[in-house]
């Protein structure tokens, strides 16, 4: 009867557990990266033993069989065990697994926190699996666990095994998960280039599309070259009027047929970016870049924890790094664009990659769109980040 009491608890528990109201339910058609960045499997835990404290005690109990008490692993082998399967299986952070412990003290402690930390994991997965099997729609561990599959380009088979196993969605469920997230990703690209205060940044990668299934006619052309994009926001306060130049900079630029390089303004070069902020000595005449290599040198030797301990005792006195004009620091939101089949290694295709940037960011040639729709993006400046071919 005791047995049987204990039983309707633990299925009691797990109803309520896998319970929509709980936040264990993932609708894989409205996925969003802000679920996939707010997961965490060590709150995920919490928010278990929590509701289900009766069942997380017994898998403790369950996970430490064989060990002579909960939370602490001792060794079961005998003298004539030897210790290079311990030294093997450490390789792979797995020493826990057979019980060995070390005999200090902190080797014991470290490796106790290890094994707890490991079966937390293990009984995040079995409370999923059986929550899943109580409701499927109880599906937030084995759906993120699915999309993190498809981003480690799993093999499909071994996706529909652990689909099988509850371990993670289906194929079907991971591919609109997928969907969702591109659909929220268009979305957001859109209504940041529309703003026009996006800066755009593209780079070239290859991939080797390698076949299976070898034929005469593509045995050797099994590299593609590819081109990845990012968006992000222009910060620190940056509005349409600071970009409002488009037509003045082509007024003055000399790769403007119309405009003749004698009316020009001199050309300006690096060494003109060392006017903005004139240096001056100090009363031990040394120039700012003579007091920074000395600030530099004095943290190296104060800070550094290897370094001689007698120049620790002056980290008080160090002080800041003298500043000349700081830029605060803002956090900033990357947004990356579909990969485009274009290979940027040519000017037509640089130019190309641009065009297609815009085209996700949703901004249209200035001929064709509309007036009445929005901006003339014509008269404003975009800034964009490539690699060297960009130059040409």
């Amino acid at each position: 009867w005791a047995s049987g009491i204990m039983s309707d608890v633990y299925m009691q528990e797990i109803v309520d557990l896998s319970a929509k109201k709980h936040g264990s339910h993932f609708a894989v058609s409205h996925t969003s990266v802000e679920q996939l960045e707010e997961f965490n499997m060590d709150l995920l835990g919490r928010g278990m033993q929590r509701l289900a404290p009766k069942l997380w005690g017994l898998l403790d109990k369950l996970l430490f069989a064989g060990k002579k008490s909960v939370g602490v692993a001792v060794s079961t082998k005998g003298p004539e065990d030897s210790d290079e399967d311990d030294v093997y299986w450490e390789a792979f952070g797995d020493r826990e697994l057979d019980g060995s412990m070390g005999v200090s003290a902190d080797a014991s402690a470290r490796q106790e926190k290890i094994t707890a930390r490991h079966n937390k994991l293990k009984k995040v997965v079995i409370f999923s699996i059986i929550m899943q099997t109580a409701n499927q729609k109880s599906n937030m561990f084995q759906s993120i666990f699915g999309i993190f599959l498809q981003s480690a380009h799993a093999p499909q088979k071994v996706i529909e095994t652990l689909s099988w196993m509850g371990i993670c969605v289906s194929i079907d469920s991971i591919n609109t998960a997928v969907m969702s997230l591109s659909k929220e990703a268009h979305r957001g690209i859109s209504a940041l280039g529309r703003t026009l205060l996006a800066s755009y940044a593209y780079n070239n990668f290859d991939v080797d599309l390698k076949s299976t299934v070898h034929t005469v006619d593509k045995s050797e052309h099994t590299l593609k070259h590819l081109t990845a994009g990012l968006l992000f926001p222009l910060q620190h306060g940056t509005t349409l009027d600071n970009l409002h130049c488009s037509k003045a900079l082509w007024e003055r630029l000399l790769l403007n047929p119309q405009v003749d390089s004698m009316d020009t303004a001199t050309k300006k070069g690096w060494k003109d970016l060392l006017t903005i902020h004139p240096d001056h000595l100090n009363e031990a005449g040394l120039s700012r870049r003579d007091r920074f290599n000395s600030w530099k040198i004095l943290s190296d030797l104060i800070e550094y924890d290897n370094g001689p301990t007698y120049f620790h005792q002056f980290k008080d006195r160090l002080g800041h790094l003298e500043s000349v004009e700081m830029i605060p620091v803002a956090k900033t939101k990357i947004l990356a664009s579909r990969a485009m089949d274009i290979s940027n290694s040519t000017v037509s295709g640089n130019i190309n990659s641009v065009l297609e940037l815009l085209k996700q960011g949703d901004i249209e040639d200035p001929a064709e769109c509309d007036p009445l729709q929005g901006l003339d993006v014509s008269e404003y400046v975009t800034l964009f980040h490539g690699d060297l071919g960009t130059g040409e």
